[in-house]
C-alpha cells in the first residue's frame, strides 16, 4: 500500500497531520531544509560565566561560520512520515514564517530569577576549549533573535530554548511556568486524530506537560484550557521522540537583566545532541469533532490538574532543570 501524502498550510497552524494513538511510534523519515540567515555581529560581548567569563568579552557572528567553511544554514523540517503517511509543507519560507499567530510566556518570580530572562541555544560550527578566552570571535550557524517568543514561535531547528521550565539545580535557570501557542482563529477538525502539532526538542529525552488552549479572553490570552496530559519520555525516549538526522553542537546563552545591548550572553558549550521530534493529536488532547482549538499550553513535569493552572497559582517554583522528569525540556516549537 503506498502512503499519503496530506498537504496543509504552515502559515495558519504549523503542521496539519495524522497521528494515531499517542505514544505507539514517534515520528520520522524527516526531510531537512535549509536557508541561509540574516548575519547579525556584535563585538566586546561579556560572558555571563561558565565557558565564558564574565570578566571576558566576546565578538559574536550569528547566521555565519569562520572563513573558509560552508555558508551558515537554518534548518527546517519539510517533511516526515507518521504511521504510514507522509506530511509535507506546503507553503515556502517567507516573512511571517512561524507556525502561531503568537506566543504568550507565563512567568511568575522565583527565588533565582524575577525578570524576563532568556535561555537560549545557538547552533555552533566548531568545537571551542573548555573555557574561551577573551577576545574569541564566536559563529553560530543559524540567525539570531533575542526573545523566548521569539525561539519557540520559529521553524528552525538549530536553535532554541535550554531548560526552558527550570527553577532550580541547573546551570540555566528561568521563572516561566507556562507556555501558550496560540491560534487566534481557533481551528477544529472532523477527525481529531487528523490534526495536532509537532513539537520539536533538543536531545528528544525530556518529559512535559500540555493541555489545549479551548477559549480565548477579551485580550487574546487563554481563558479555558483541556486536560493535561503527560508526555512521558524518561527511560523510554524512543517511543514518542523521533531523532531527525540533525546533530549540533550548541553554545547556550542567558540574558541578564539590565545592562549594555546586547542582554543575551554565552555561558556555556554543549557536545553534540540530536533534534527530535514528538507528535500529539486532538484526540490525545481530548478534544472532540468540531470543537475548535485555539492553540496549546505546555507545562513543566511536575504540575497536576488539581492546581491552578491558568493563575497559576501556587504552581511548583524549585522545578527541576537537571531533570528529565520536569525541567530539562530544551524546546522550539516545530
Amino acid at each position: 500500500m503506498m502512503n499519503k501524502t496530506v498537504r496543509f498550510s504552515l502559515m495558519l497552524v504549523g503542521w496539519l497531520l495524522a497521528f494515531g494513538a499517542w505514544a505507539q511510534s514517534p515520528p520520522s523519515s524527516y526531510e531537512i531544509v535549509f536557508d541561509t540567515p540574516e548575519p547579525t555581529n556584535f563585538d566586546g560581548v561579556p560572558g555571563f560565566g561558565n565557558n565564558y567569563p564574565s570578566s571576558n568579552t566576546y565578538n559574536l557572528r550569528f547566521g555565519q561560520r569562520p572563513p573558509g567553511d560552508p555558508p551558515a544554514v537554518n534548518a527546517r523540517v519539510q517533511r516526515f512520515d507518521y504511521d504510514g503517511n507522509t506530511f509535507t509543507r506546503v507553503l515556502p519560507v517567507g516573512p511571517g514564517d512561524t507556525p502561531f499567530d503568537r506566543v504568550v510566556i507565563n512567568r511568575v518570580n522565583n527565588s533565582f530569577v524575577d525578570y524576563e530572562k532568556v535561555t537560549a541555544f545557538f547552533c555552533q560550527p566548531e568545537e571551542l576549549p573548555g573555557t574561551v578566552p577573551s577576545g574569541t570571535t564566536v559563529y553560530f550557524n543559524c540567525g539570531y533573535v533575542d526573545s523566548m517568543e521569539a525561539l519557540v514561535n520559529s521553524f528552525v531547528l538549530n536553535r532554541g530554548s535550554d531548560n526552558l521550565f527550570a527553577n532550580d539545580n541547573s546551570v540555566t535557570l528561568n521563572n516561566i511556568e507556562r507556555v501558550d501557542m496560540i491560534l487566534d482563529s481557533g481551528l477544529g477538525s472532523v477527525d481529531p486524530s487528523l490534526t495536532g502539532f509537532l513539537l520539536m526538542e533538543r536531545g528528544g529525552n525530556d518529559n512535559f506537560k500540555m493541555a489545549a488552549i479551548t477559549s480565548l479572553d477579551e485580550n487574546g490570552e487563554a481563558a479555558s484550557l483541556g486536560p493535561l496530559i503527560t508526555a512521558d519520555h524518561v527511560g523510554n525516549p524512543g517511543s514518542v521522540w523521533g531523532a531527525t538526522e540533525l546533530n549540533i553542537r550548541s553554545t547556550v546563552f542567558q540574558s541578564v537583566e539590565s545592562g549594555d545591548e546586547p542582554l543575551l550572553r554565552p555561558s556555556q558549550n554543549l557536545s553534540p545532541q540530536p533534534i527530535a521530534g514528538t507528535y500529539i493529536s486532538y484526540a490525545d488532547l481530548q478534544i472532540p469533532p468540531g470543537q475548535a482549538v485555539f492553540g496549546v499550553a505546555l507545562f513543566p513535569g511536575d504540575v497536576d490538574e488539581s492546581m491552578d493552572l491558568l493563575g497559576l497559582a501556587g504552581v511548583p517554583l524549585d522545578t527541576d532543570g537537571n531533570s528529565n522528569s520536569t525541567g530539562g525540556l530544551d524546546f522550539m516549537a516545530g
